[in-house]
């Protein structure tokens, strides 16, 4: 009977710092972020005042968001194909395929839908966004639980114009995340799932391609009559040289 109970009073123990542990926060890390933009004549301009978010990152961010799209009821994200429309250029008349400019106002809009879902799942095992500023400097202290990241911010002044997404992993051993050109990523990025535009594309009309076999057609057509005169005429020289004989 003894026994049993102590052995009952160790479980119970082994539960409780389980749980303790289990639900115990990530260790947070003081970092110091230091932030720059490199201009042309080599000036370095601190990123001042500017508002920063660090969200947190979960391994592949596009199956994330496309599992939780799902689990939610949000749908897929926009198909460019769908998207893609033609006009008809008036400078060469040409016809012009491109992608219609709502593809990407859509695509945001299920990006911020999903963010959404995915923010409150983070929220719910204590990985809440980060938000800090930097000052007059450009710099900032915050402190970072442990784990992998995504610091999100921007830069834009009359010449340039940076936009950070850039992925971090924060450990005990971390105590510097530098922001520059050099990590900056391209215009309007979403987490890496921003999805890349494609190209416009031309081809003739169908009047243009008429027109274009027609010149061809002629030009052939041309190109044998000459022919044939040419030969023709040699033909006819040499018949005359013959009778002169």
């Amino acid at each position: 009977m003894k026994q049993s109970l102590v052995a009952l009073v160790a479980a119970g123990l082994i539960g409780v710092f389980g749980f303790v542990s289990a639900s115990k926060p990530a260790f947070a890390v003081e970092v110091s972020v230091r932030t720059g933009v490199i201009k042309g004549d080599g000036s370095i301009i601190p990123v001042a005042r500017r508002q920063f978010i660090l969200q947190p990152w979960t391994g592949n961010q596009r199956e994330l968001y496309e599992a939780t799209a799902k689990k939610h009821g949000l749908g897929q994200p926009p198909q460019q194909d769908a998207y893609r429309k033609t006009r008809i250029s008036p400078d060469n008349n040409k016809i012009i395929t491109y992608t219609d400019e709502a593809f990407l106002r859509d695509y945001q809009a299920w990006h911020q839908r999903v963010k959404e879902k995915v923010d409150e799942a983070q929220a719910l095992i204590g990985r809440k966004p980060i938000i800090f500023q930097t000052d007059l400097g450009g710099s900032a202290t915050v402190e970072i639980p442990e784990g992998n990241w995504y610091v999100v911010g921007n830069y834009q002044d009359s010449f340039s114009y940076l936009n950070w997404n850039y992925p971090v992993r924060i450990s005990r051993d971390t105590r510097l995340i530098e922001l520059s050109n050099d990590n900056a990523a391209p215009d309007n990025e979403l987490l890496g799932l921003e999805p890349e535009i494609l190209p416009e594309t031309s081809e003739p009309t169908e009047q243009a391609k008429f027109v274009q076999n027609l010149a061809v057609s002629f030009l052939a057509v041309a190109s044998g009559v000459l022919l044939v005169a040419f030969l023709v005429t040699q033909q006819q020289s040499k018949s005359s040289s013959y009778s002169r004989y």
